[in-house]
């Protein structure tokens, strides 16, 4: 049909939202770029000569919630779930890994001390499928957590978040009474 105007009215909830969307005359459709999850009816608005002919139908359609991603699997052979005085001899740093998450766009990833509620690091654009936490210094004896989570980028800045993967490991070093110190050795914590 002929018009000199033409336009979308969505509704969501009974509501009518704004949102954007691309017009092709040429091949008679309209394109809407994103919308959340919900329920939506739709109709077209059309005007000629400034008279209205807008379409009196009215049709519907839903679009269901994105499910997370999944949780991360570690590779555990690769990292280690108690850490002492011989590892802490060998090793600057703590590694974890796990496998890639399909459809990750980055990875968001948090230490928590287990024993006082405290976040030790959140890192929150990570790329990589590991993680080397170099300061071992914030750590004490005691357990704790390592958590993980996939996030992928949907555009029109929405995001699809994952659930999270947890890593719990302990920090078990000897009391320091207890501590015998050699010639030329030295502890630290």
């Amino acid at each position: 049909e002929k018009y000199d105007v033409l336009g979308l009215v969505l509704k969501k909830n009974g509501h009518i939202i704004k949102t954007p969307y691309r017009h092709d005359k040429a091949k008679r459709i309209i394109e809407v770029s994103s919308v959340a999850s919900g329920e939506y009816e739709w109709s077209i608005s059309a005007f000629i000569a400034g008279h209205d002919i807008s379409s009196r139908e009215r049709r519907r359609f839903t679009i269901l919630p994105i499910p997370p991603l999944p949780a991360p699997v570690f590779v555990k052979n690769k990292m280690v779930k108690t850490i002492g005085v011989e590892y802490l001899m060998n090793n600057r740093s703590i590694h974890f890994e796990w496998k890639a998450v399909k459809d990750a766009s980055y990875y968001v990833l948090q230490l928590e001390n287990l024993d006082t509620g405290q976040i030790v690091k959140t890192v929150s654009d990570l790329k990589n499928t590991f993680y080397d936490f170099s300061e071992i210094e914030k750590l004490n004896i005691g357990k704790f957590n390592f958590k993980v989570r996939a996030v992928s980028i949907l555009g029109a800045g929405n995001v699809r978040g994952g659930y999270e993967g947890e890593y719990p490991f302990e920090i078990a070093l000897p009391k320091l009474e207890d501590l015998e110190v050699k010639d030329e050795e030295y502890y630290g914590y």
